[in-house]
């Protein structure tokens, strides 16, 4: 009776995650980590997380439960015994192990994910040719501060620049599509976004993608050449958003 009374009560909680957000339930229920003690507390939750997290935000995986578990890892260095070491690593690694699920149908790719993975990349690359400001970002990012990057290369992002680059046609026309198709005042982080994927894209691919939306704006004909609009309102209000 207690093995069924837990899996349902993992499941009702689990239904909770999935329909409010982990975001709200980690508030209601925080996974925290006693620094003078080392005890934990809600660690229970990861596993529930990893089945039933859906829709979330990646940004709150950068900035809640990655710090969370670099919290862990730090703390299993410090501990005298080993017993308890290897539990805290074990911890940090269930929360490192959170990442795919938060990568489910994310709520906001454009905003965190795909600005950060060019950003990232790029960093790593003008750091190499002494970019100072390149070096700045590289150093204040939470990504980049993590023990893995040792082993991320120039040659590693040369190739995670490149595999963006082969499918940056796709990635901005859907874009640009849900850019058109958003309110103005969500419009802000898909110019971002589309701003990160234009830099590293060819010439060619941001020339086709311009002139395909200013077709759609009816700026300019079939040809190629400026239309008069100075009669149509629609085509002015959406010029000025």
């Amino acid at each position: 009776m207690s093995v069924c009374y837990d899996l349902q009560l993992q499941e009702c909680i689990g239904s909770a995650v999935t329909a409010l957000g982990p975001e709200r339930i980690l508030t209601l229920l925080p996974i925290s980590l006693d620094a003078e003690n080392f005890t934990c507390s809600n660690i229970w939750l990861v596993p529930i997380l990893n089945k039933y997290v859906v829709g979330a935000s990646l940004r709150y995986f950068m900035e809640h439960i990655m710090p969370l578990a670099e919290s862990f890892k730090r703390a299993s260095h410090k501990v005298k015994k080993s017993v308890i070491g290897e539990d805290l690593q074990a911890h940090a690694h269930g929360l490192w192990g959170l990442l795919p699920v938060f990568c489910r149908y994310p709520t906001d790719t454009c905003q965190s994910f795909l600005n950060e993975l060019v950003n990232q990349n790029r960093s790593i690359l003008r750091s190499s040719e002494g970019d100072c400001e390149s070096n700045t970002y590289a150093i204040k990012d939470s990504m980049i501060q993590s023990s893995s990057v040792a082993s991320y290369s120039e040659k590693t992002a040369t190739k995670n620049i490149g595999a963006l680059a082969s499918c940056s046609m796709e990635l901005l026309q859907a874009l640009t599509d849900l850019f058109f198709g958003s309110p103005p005042e969500k419009r802000s982080y898909l110019k971002d976004a589309i701003g990160c994927l234009a830099s590293i894209s060819d010439s060619s691919i941001t020339k086709r993608i311009l002139i395909s939306s200013l077709e759609r704006l009816e700026l300019i004909n079939g040809v190629g050449e400026f239309e008069n609009v100075g009669n149509s309102s629609t085509t002015e209000k959406d010029t000025q958003r």
